[in-house]
């Protein structure tokens, strides 16, 4: 049985595949204030330089099961993916509600001056839909926003908010182990400076993005 494409919620690949190059298309979807969402990023990051197909959508939400709304939109990038490939048959009526809908979420970020939302979802309109729409107009203002000073600077925000996360992440774990297994001069101590860093992750974990799809 071959594998036609995957669906990623909550979380990125499994440790065997990390940094590994494939061309099937992968769907992420992960919340806001999810604990992963870095690892998520960090794979869009990763699959936008390899030129590998994807799709990031971040709903607002902690680590728990996305809206029936964003399991649709995976299924309906799978279908459309096949279609773009021949590997399905063309719908019609199906492609333009999608194409339409990716429209209007694009807009909407560009109302909101949301720039890595807005570049994510003409990039998904351009890439996922050349062949099956007419995505020239599109395709040059994608080309406006990958050039845009302030797509860089707010992609260069983003990388910082990824850091620090991962610099919190780093500094808790063995303390949380050293819990765990008792090795702990003072457990007491330590339990309150867990709690405290666990709060500042919870904090940055919410980061308050805008961000809605990728």
């Amino acid at each position: 049985m071959s594998v036609a494409g995957v669906i990623a919620h909550g979380a990125g690949y499994p440790s065997s595949k990390a940094g590994s190059k494939d061309g099937l298309p992968y769907f992420f979807a992960v919340g806001n204030e999810d604990f992963n969402w870095s690892e998520v990023i960090n794979i869009r990051r990763e699959r936008e330089a390899q030129g590998s197909p994807y799709r990031v959508r971040v709903y607002p939400g902690k680590h728990q099961w996305a809206p029936p709304a964003v399991m649709e939109e995976a299924i309906q990038y799978l279908n459309t993916k096949a279609m773009q490939t021949g590997n399905l048959a063309l719908d019609a009526a199906f492609i333009d509600r999608a194409y339409e809908k990716l429209k209007g979420d694009a807009a909407l970020a560009e109302r909101r001056k949301d720039l890595i939302a807005e570049f994510s979802f003409y990039r998904a309109l351009v890439l996922d839909f050349t062949g099956l729409q007419d995505v020239k107009e599109l395709a040059a203002k994608l080309a406006s926003l990958q050039q845009s000073p302030a797509l860089r600077t707010a992609l260069k925000e983003e990388q910082e908010q990824i850091s620090q996360q991962s610099r919190l992440e780093r500094e808790i774990v063995p303390k949380i182990a050293a819990l765990a297994d008792n090795s702990a001069p003072d457990t007491t101590s330590l339990r309150v400076e867990v709690r405290k860093q666990l709060g500042a992750l919870w904090d940055q974990s919410r980061h308050n993005k805008k961000e809605r799809s990728g």
